[in-house]
């Protein structure tokens, strides 16, 4: 059981730390590949919130995700306010936007509103 580097098959590497937290906004460019969307916005978002616009689960993010279109990026979760990554075309993009706003705004409404983000 000697680890011999010309015995794994080609491409059979292990990802590198640098590589496996790669960050949302080169996974969005990967994960598209050559389909690249109409448009990219970053929404700054409190820290605060972002469990609520997450959701149970991630409820939320997913629900606003499908109505919108939209592919919404909200990993990195290190940096107050967080960077959310938004990409899709034009007006999935706006959507997303106006989904997420209405959920923070919801979020930062206090602990009643907190079950009324829909």
């Amino acid at each position: 059981g000697v680890y011999r580097q010309d015995a794994l098959p080609e491409g059979a590497m292990a990802p590198t730390p640098q590589q496996e937290a790669l960050s949302g906004w080169a996974a969005a460019g990967l994960e598209l590949g050559s389909r690249r969307p109409e448009r990219i916005d970053v929404l700054p978002l409190r820290r605060e919130i972002i469990g609520r616009i997450i959701g149970r689960g991630g409820s939320v993010i997913k629900d606003i995700r499908e109505r919108s279109g939209a592919r919404v990026d909200a990993r990195d979760q290190t940096e107050d306010p967080v960077q959310v990554l938004i990409s899709g075309t034009n007006d999935a993009v706006e959507m997303a936007k106006a989904l997420l706003m209405d959920a923070a705004e919801g979020a930062a409404g206090g602990p009643d509103k907190r079950d009324s983000v829909e």
